[in-house]
């Protein structure tokens, strides 16, 4: 029964709008006064908190409660995949990505989980180990052809390190199935799109996934198209109605110092220069996979 609660609260969690994630937590606290303490009830927590703070409210309290629960769930079985899980979010949101990687390598020991390959694949393209990345994200497309992160997951190596050829074609790709959320993807075509340079192309990218449904990623693709068609009212509009907006790596300069490990896009120009557009100053602790875009970006500006 606590597997079927963990199940129907992980499938409201992950719609990924406020009132879902909401709802799972709810659930998922009646489940603990109603089975009593146990692990995987306390790491459904952990994830849920892990998603509330990612995609409602970026606030302190709310990550405190994903590591608490994490916490709670591994003390009470350290075996369970969903509790490293739930740590490895948990600490990923504080910046500590070899200690996230560590979890999720735990995860796949104790099973072959493809979320976990899939998150190791996209973590390990932002660190720069595109080789090791490109192994994990194939096993995870193996394992689970129709997980949208999975498939993603088999362009972030090129995409973070600068090399757009790849990512663009895979989205395209699967922009024209019905596999899988076509707004999630056309989230990240258009993201593609603007760090290769093509502007005019991912804005219709952004307006059209922003046409195609609702919830935070529609929000997300509305964002981007703004923030590359110069609207900067609009676009600082949009981020003071939902802050948690700021980490989707979209972001205004009013709200950069807000954003660590995350570029800050300019306007879009009408010249070969503009394919410098989203790779523009990180914040002081830049990932490598803005590293890698960055100097993509200064040597297509020197060339021009």
């Amino acid at each position: 029964r606590v597997y079927e609660l963990w199940m129907r609260a992980r499938q409201l969690a992950f719609d990924l709008t406020g009132p879902g994630i909401k709802e799972a937590i709810r659930l998922t606290e009646e489940g603990l006064e109603r089975y009593g303490e146990h692990a995987l009830l306390h790491a459904a927590i952990g994830v849920f908190h892990y998603l509330l703070y990612d995609f409602v409210r970026s606030d302190d309290e709310t990550l405190a409660r994903c590591t608490a629960a994490a916490t709670r769930a591994l003390e009470l079985n350290s075996d369970l995949p969903e509790a490293w899980f739930a740590m490895g979010f948990s600490e990923y949101k504080r910046g500590n990505t070899p200690v996230t990687v560590r979890h999720l390598r735990k995860v796949l020991e104790l099973e072959q989980n493809s979320d976990a390959l899939w998150w190791l694949a996209f973590l390990l393209s932002e660190a720069g180990l595109t080789t090791e990345a490109r192994r994990y994200a194939q096993e995870a497309v193996d394992r689970d052809p129709l997980t949208p992160m999975a498939v993603l997951s088999q362009g972030t190596a090129d995409l973070f390190s600068g090399r757009f050829d790849t990512p663009i074609r895979l989205l395209r790709d699967q922009a024209s199935r019905s596999t899988i959320d076509p707004v999630f993807v056309h989230w990240w075509l258009g993201q593609a799109l603007a760090y290769g340079g093509a502007e005019s192309e991912a804005i219709a990218t952004f307006e059209k996934g922003a046409d195609l449904g609702d919830g935070n990623f529609a929000d997300f693709c509305e964002l981007g198209a703004r923030a590359f068609r110069g609207d900067r009212e609009g676009e600082a509009r949009g981020v003071r109605r939902r802050p948690s907006m700021v980490g989707s790596g979209i972001g205004v300069g009013l709200h950069e110092s807000r954003v660590p490990r995350r570029a800050r896009p300019l306007p879009g120009t009408a010249s070969p220069g503009s394919a410098v557009s989203l790779t523009a100053r990180a914040s002081a602790g830049e990932a490598a996979r803005f590293r890698g875009l960055n100097r993509r970006a200064e040597r297509r500006c020197e060339a021009w």
